[in-house]
């Protein structure tokens, strides 16, 4: 897939820090992301930990480097 990342979407990551592409995936590609996002969730690695705090809106696990 051939993507043009457009000067406005330049101009609102430079300024917001994030951007919004829609309908960048196809709905197969967000199955599988959902699929392999819970199954980090369900078992993470030993080097995980939550970076979130429990005030916060959501909640965040971090678990880097998990391929090494």
């Amino acid at each position: 897939m051939s993507l043009h990342i457009s000067d406005a979407y330049v101009k609102v990551y430079a300024n917001d820090g994030v951007v919004l592409i829609k309908n960048l995936l196809v709905s197969d590609e967000v199955v599988d992301l959902r699929a392999g996002i819970d199954e980090n969730m369900s078992n993470p690695s030993s080097r995980s930990k939550v970076a979130s705090y429990e005030k916060d809106p959501g909640w965040f696990l971090e678990d880097l480097c998990t391929w090494q």
